[in-house]
């Protein structure tokens, strides 16, 4: 049974298909019978639909428009053999096509036809990875009606992948909100201060997590700083160029006492650990902020090709959570202004690589290479956009 809208609804776009009919002719006579009878269908009307398909000039009856939306509804009124038919006759004009795959697959699942099913979701899955209901069903025919659990266990694995993807990179309207750069935080550029004895000051890069603190500190090694790190967490397809991390950095909360290992040097703290530095010390953040649907993106697709599971909050959730912590530490930095900060912007880093290792050098006040610095920043790693 094919479901619609409510009546008064279903009329409503059936007067607008109707009315949509010149423009759409213009596409080709065998267009407008396969665009309305899909329309029918979607309508909940499924008795003009088969009409609209009859009425394809006899000229263009070979036409894949017209055999893919007459597949659907045969197989809606369970016409199995006449579903088979027209999707297959579909797909000798045009192979790729994922739906009428999706279509054939399904008609030879009512047969009993699980081989042959099989191979039809695969190529539905193949051509279009993120078709779940197809990938769902090919796990579905593997486990129950094959045997073979362990090409199930693969699909029903990326089906959970790709599920908990779309549930963390979908954005409502309230968080749409919370995302807006005017409602996050500002974080004012200033100096900072040197400590009486004049020691050398601890560089730090900063930001939430894939906000493109990675990609800052390869810029400081290229223009000459000397980085902080153990080399323990190494490239991979998310950072190619690595992470430069520091294990204890990732335990300030708890243990602060190789800060003064870091003077001179440039350590990658995350963001919510900043309120724990230590006094005592002279400190120059270089601060850098992403769009929030961008951090959210990138991580999930972090997670997604690391294959886990992902974990982390709905987006309303995770975009509130990190305007938190920036919240908190806008107010850290508020109370301790001897404490040197340069806010830099993702986009604006990557759409001019020289005018930030310009601030940078002019921030750090010490020997730089602006140009090696500039080179290192490469705006094509940036592979998620809002």
């Amino acid at each position: 049974m094919i479901a619609g809208p409510s009546r008064a609804a279903s009329t409503l776009c059936w007067r607008w298909a109707k009315s949509s009919r010149a423009a759409l002719e213009a596409k080709g006579p065998s267009f407008t019978p396969g665009f309305l009878a899909m329309f029918c269908a979607d309508a909940g009307r499924p008795e003009l639909a088969l009409d609209r398909c009859a009425a394809a000039p006899e000229a263009n009856a070979q036409d894949w428009r017209i055999f893919g939306p007459r597949a659907r509804l045969h197989l809606a009124a369970g016409r199995t053999d006449d579903a088979i038919a027209d999707a297959a006759a579909s797909l000798g004009l045009v192979y790729f096509q994922p739906a009428p795959h999706f279509l054939l697959s399904q008609a030879q699942g009512r047969l009993r036809q699980y081989e042959a099913a099989a191979r039809s979701f695969s190529v539905a899955v193949s051509q279009a990875p993120g078709l779940l209901p197809a990938r769902e069903a090919l796990a579905e025919t593997y486990a129950r009606f094959l045997n073979k659990p362990e090409q199930a266990a693969v699909h029903r694995a990326q089906v959970m992948k790709m599920r908990d993807f779309r549930n963390i990179t979908k954005v409502d309207p309230e968080t749409i909100e919370t995302l807006r750069p005017e409602n996050r935080p500002v974080f004012p550029a200033r100096p900072g201060a040197n400590t009486p004895d004049a020691r050398a000051p601890v560089i730090v890069v900063s930001g939430l997590p894939r906000s493109g603190t990675s990609m800052l500190m390869q810029a400081l090694a290229a223009g000459g700083v000397t980085l902080l790190t153990d080399g323990k967490r190494t490239p991979d397809d998310d950072n190619p160029r690595g992470y430069n991390e520091f294990e204890p950095a990732t335990r300030l909360a708890d243990d602060s006492s190789w800060i003064a290992c870091a003077r001179g040097q440039a350590a990658k703290i995350v963001l919510p650990l900043l309120p724990h530095l230590p006094r005592g010390e002279a400190y120059r953040i270089l601060l850098i902020q992403r769009e929030l649907h961008e951090v959210l993106l990138s991580q999930a697709a972090m997670l997604q090709r690391l294959g886990r599971r992902v974990s982390t909050p709905r987006p309303r959730a995770l975009a509130a959570r990190y305007a938190s912590q920036e919240g908190i530490v806008a107010r850290f930095l508020a109370r301790r202004p001897g404490i040197g900060v340069l806010p830099l912007d993702y986009a604006a880093v990557l759409s001019d690589p020289l005018g930030t290792a310009r601030q940078i050098a002019a921030f750090l006040g010490q020997a730089f290479a602006e140009e090696a610095c500039a080179a290192a920043i490469e705006p094509a790693l940036r592979r998620q956009r809002a």
